[in-house]
């Protein structure tokens, strides 16, 4: 997606130095109903482009995001800045390391929880209590794995051990925050 909008027409003039680093941004697209509603939306690595150059100055690239945040691709723009999520994909990839599928089939796992969780306590208290408690599962998790990698001789077994009994705690205390949060979401 991202090197169509970098290409340029056979009609139009050569792209200058500048323009050939720092192609336009893609074609705006407004609202689900507006004139660039039935265009794609933007890849991930498109809308970091757009970041960054807005980041740079750039005044098509700010209006651009302006629209996303707005109105075209508000989903999108929030699972980028989705820190929960953000969150699970780095433990997961950090986890799985090289192997891709099953990094993925993990983050989309704790997605399904999140999602089914978030049907179950619907106040915006309640999602970001859900939120962390799904961080601190995965975490208690990950500690888990490592204390089944290292094995029963591992040279920080005694740590790793520790380390699980701090992370059920944490995940204790965000089961704990979560009833709370229900307690005052249901009044």
């Amino acid at each position: 997606m991202g090197v169509e909008h970098a290409q340029q027409n056979e009609n139009d003039p050569p792209a200058t130095t500048e323009e050939a680093a720092n192609p336009s941004p893609p074609p705006e697209t407004t609202s689900a109903t507006g004139p660039g509603a039935d265009k794609p939306p933007l890849s991930p690595a498109e809308i970091e482009t757009l970041i960054r150059r807005g980041n740079q100055g750039d005044p098509k690239a700010v209006s651009r995001l302006r629209v996303l945040a707005e109105e075209g691709q508000g989903e999108r723009w929030r699972e980028l800045g989705d820190l929960a999520a953000m969150t699970a994909r780095m433990m997961s990839k950090h986890l799985f390391g090289p192997h891709l599928a099953s990094a993925r089939s993990a983050e989309d796992a704790v997605e399904r929880r999140r999602r089914d969780l978030y049907a179950q306590y619907p106040s915006a208290l309640e999602q970001m209590m859900v939120d962390r408690v799904m961080i601190t599962m995965q975490f208690a998790y990950s500690v888990d794995l490592a204390i089944v990698a290292a094995g029963t001789n591992g040279t920080g077994s005694e740590k790793l051990v520790r380390t699980q009994a701090l992370a059920e705690s944490r995940v204790q205390t965000a089961l704990k925050s979560l009833q709370l949060a229900h307690e005052l979401a249901s009044g």
